[in-house]
């Protein structure tokens, strides 16, 4: 079953000019489309937008959205990691339905959507309730699995590198080496990295060095300490996490 590993952004709004999808390793993106006139781009094709329609694009998936200028595309929308990740570049779609349960999951979706209207990255308002914050995560994950369940498109099912994932974020004050996730693979470390880059898209190294990373950007923009920040993601000190920092930003 998978779990919400940590929203990033959440808004409900219509598009700027010059509508753009930014693709992050492991940031996946639920839009529920509420009207307007537009839609994406996807493996040469141009797709339209459907009202009253979910979208999950997992984050591997070749995806660009547009809209007219006179009639832009009114949507909720919310970037999020999903653990274990859907390991798919297929974009899947689904109707609400009538279900009671799926109207209520919608309802607070787009509630939470249009609390955080304008906040493209969460601010500390998200984080310092957390009642809202589970409710907003567990209608997030709901709707998400309301479109897989609904989707022709099935995903890759790889328990080997859901494991590792699970291991990676799990342990981030504490990260597992390369040897020790291979030992509870029974693999060689050299197996294990060529099969988690070719289903994930990099290297197990870089992929917690990011995951590290990201999350210390969300916990700084909450708030919390550069010290407990630190603890939190495995840096020895604050210097260290600033210094990490400042790298991925070049």
């Amino acid at each position: 079953m998978s779990s919400i590993g940590r929203v990033i952004c959440y808004s409900h709004a219509y598009p700027n000019p010059g509508w753009r999808f930014s693709h992050y390793l492991g940031i996946n993106r639920l839009y529920y489309i509420h009207g307007g006139t537009g839609g994406y781009r996807h493996k040469g094709k141009d797709i339209p937008f459907i009202k009253d329609r979910l979208y999950f694009i997992p984050y591997s998936a070749d995806f660009e959205p547009y809209c007219s200028i006179d009639d832009p595309i009114l949507h909720t929308y919310t970037d999020f990691e999903l653990i274990p990740p859907v390991l798919t570049d297929e974009i899947m779609i689904a109707s609400i339905g009538e279900e009671e349960t799926t109207r209520a999951a919608l309802s607070v979706f787009v509630a939470g959507g249009k609390r955080l209207y304008g906040k493209t990255f969460l601010s500390s308002d998200f984080f310092s309730d957390p009642s809202f914050r589970a409710l907003c995560s567990e209608s997030i994950l709901y709707l998400v699995n309301h479109v897989l369940k609904n989707s022709d498109i099935k995903p890759i099912n790889d328990e080997m590198i859901t494991f590792v994932l699970e291991q990676m974020h799990t342990r981030i004050s504490d990260p597992p080496s390369i040897k020790e996730l291979a030992n509870g693979c029974y693999i060689s470390e050299e197996a294990l990295i060529r099969r988690f880059k070719k289903k994930i898209g990099t290297t197990p190294y870089a992929y917690l060095k990011t995951l590290r990373q990201r999350t210390a950007l969300c916990l700084r923009e909450a708030g919390m300490s550069l010290t407990q920040i630190a603890y939190e993601v495995g840096y020895s000190d604050a210097s260290s996490l600033l210094h990490a920092l400042a790298k991925l930003k070049k």
